[in-house]
């Protein structure tokens, strides 16, 4: 795209202008496999100077991010295509940066709070396109077992890979690591120096980590206080900057442990491979586990972590990080890691956490508090995503005793909650009215019969529409397969990602049923889903002028497509003739 004089915001073809940027960064992302690096930085220029890396970056900010509404210390907000298309032609990483505001948000779970910084649409919109080029650079970098804020890696991988460096038969300890305030106190000039960019984008992130930090707005700020270390959690670049402060971690151990004199155990073939390769090192954001069979190589493992952490100005939390043996097992990412003895072997035992799943509960009664009046239709459509959305994460772990005790337990709290609502009729009446007998449920395409499932029905414009609460249980236990070491979604390989996203997503028994029945492509503009992509369900015939909840109304979008077709779609209803709106037979008169 050369140009941008006359330029439609609405008009524009998002796959055509999606394609040519990761086009471009794939080029980046094989010119730092080849360790090029006159031509990353050509590239990196290139696309940062070009108009399609531009519009993507304004609508990732102003129309995709679910902040894009939030306003930053100049109070503005970008909402018009006109507003959206001048910012674009603005936008350039010109080594400015403004003041970013500061919010304090609940740590879930606890009392205390963590800062959220929050910039201005503008920043934010020049963090974008900064993160395009550099992202496909350190992505071609990136330790192989370094998952968390990366495209295309998930915690299931992070686990995974403990559970590969836990299963040899064998006892081993494991250092459960956590860094103290790893977001504020990375050390800037550090970060910089690793970061080893062209001096315009140099200048920028410098820009940015300098910026001072403002409780309040500029016009009444209650505070200003300048930034002298850390990364303001928030930006959309902070996550990056962040896994390229702590890369490097897992090599330097690496190194560390195959250069200690004798055998990692005893038995141990020699060789300075065989040393790397008795060493686990898997990291999630600023979360980390060591894994050894020796202690006192372990034990000489995190001194050296804590002076590698030192050199970018972070330090291991102690009240948070522990040494354990595998049998006593450890927490990480919600779940329960542990080593059981069974028939003469030690083996990994995977399972959600007693902590998570308190916490789930917690969160279902809480709804289920706040809905003491409400419709059962309403209710199960507000426990349904929560259910299987966490059921959806945790399932690629031993979880069917855990599903089918959770799964009575909200089964309790939703019985108490029909007797409760009805009771001047016999509780068998009750009961049949909410938990009728003798139907059969389908879900993830097996069937169900059941005597104790909610039901809720509601009068829709499309008729009378019942729902189900699905058991917890009914979500099967799978296996999780870790990503290929050195893969990559700018690798070009659209078939291994397709494949990999349509088995092993956590999203809906729905949507990955249309994933697979669109073959990866989007019906709208006809682009291939990528890993990189936001992905939606819309109704083909939108549900307010009649369109059925079911597989032949539905499709699966881009979310820039869903948002473009449901503009269109009430375009088209608010110009629909009233005659046209009255004798439509999908429709009640009133």
């Amino acid at each position: 795209m050369s140009g941008s004089n006359n330029l439609a915001w609405q008009d524009i073809r998002w796959a055509l202008v999606r394609r040519r940027v990761l086009r471009v960064q794939q080029r980046i992302y094989k010119a730092s496999l080849d360790g090029n690096i006159e031509k990353i930085h050509f590239l990196q220029k290139k696309l940062i100077y070009s108009l399609d890396a531009k519009l993507l970056a304004v609508q990732q900010v102003t129309t995709l991010n679910k902040g894009r509404k939030t306003p930053g210390v100049d109070k503005v907000r970008i909402t018009s295509n006109e507003q959206k298309i001048k910012l674009a032609n603005s936008l350039k990483l010109d080594g400015t940066a403004k003041a970013i505001r500061r919010v304090w948000i609940p740590k879930p779970g606890k009392t205390e709070k963590r800062p959220l910084g929050i910039p201005t649409i503008k920043d934010r919109a020049k963090q974008a396109l900064a993160k395009f080029a550099l992202e496909p650079q350190w992505e071609a970098v990136f330790e192989p077992n370094s998952y968390g804020f990366r495209p295309a890696r998930r915690a299931q991988d992070a686990i995974e890979a403990i559970y590969l460096d836990m299963h040899h038969g064998k006892p081993k300890w494991v250092y459960d690591a956590d860094i103290r305030k790893c977001f504020d106190k990375i050390d800037h000039e550090a970060l910089l120096e690793k970061l080893d960019t062209f001096p315009a984008m140099r200048t920028q992130v410098k820009a940015w980590l300098k910026a001072d930090i403002m409780e309040g707005y500029a016009n009444s700020p209650k505070e200003i206080a300048p930034s002298t270390e850390g990364t303001p959690q928030g930006g959309i670049i902070s996550p990056l900057l962040a896994n390229i402060a702590l890369h490097g971690l897992e090599n330097h151990l690496k190194e560390f442990v195959g250069n200690l004199p004798g055998l990692p155990y005893p038995g141990a073939n020699r060789g300075k491979e065989r040393k790397r390769m008795a060493l686990g090192v898997v990291r999630y954001a600023d979360d980390f586990v060591l894994i050894h069979i020796n202690k006192t190589i372990l034990d000489a493992c995190i001194e050296e972590t804590k002076k590698w952490l030192t050199s970018i100005g972070l330090e291991i939390s102690e009240e948070k990080s522990a040494v354990r043996l595998g049998t006593e097992g450890f927490l990480f990412l919600g779940f329960q890691v542990i080593q059981v003895k069974k028939n003469g072997k030690f083996k990994v035992k995977i399972h959600p956490s007693k902590a998570s799943r308190a916490k789930i509960l917690l969160k279902i009664r809480n709804v289920i508090q706040l809905n003491k009046s409400t419709s059962a239709y309403k209710l199960i459509k507000s426990l349904r995503p929560i259910i299987i959305g966490w059921a959806n994460y945790f399932k690629f772990s031993e979880c069917n005793t855990d599903f089918c005790s959770l799964s009575f337990l909200i089964f309790k709290k939703l019985r108490a909650w029909v007797f409760r609502r009805d009771t001047r009729n016999g509780r068998l009446k009750v009961k049949e009215r909410y938990f009728p007998s003798g139907k059969t449920y389908s879900f993830q395409g097996r069937s169900y019969r059941d005597n104790w499932i909610l039901n809720g029905k509601e009068n829709t414009k499309r008729g009378i529409e019942e729902v189900f609460l699905p058991q917890m249980s009914w979500v099967a236990s799978e296996k999780y397969v870790k990503v290929k070491e050195g893969k990559s979604p700018y690798d070009g390989d659209h078939v291994y990602w397709a494949q990999r996203n349509a088995k092993y997503s956590s999203f809906s028994t729905r949507f990955n049923n249309l994933l697979k029945a669109q073959q990866g492509i989007c019906p709208l503009c006809k682009g291939r889903f990528t890993a990189f992509d936001v992905l939606e369900v819309d109704h083909i015939v939108p549900k307010r002028v009649g369109g059925k909840d079911e597989y032949s109304n539905l499709q699966l979008l881009h979310r820039h497509c869903h948002v473009t077709k449901t503009a269109d779609d009430l375009e088209s209803i608010l110009q629909e003739p009233d005659e046209a709106k009255v004798s439509c037979p999908d429709r009640k008169t009133r």
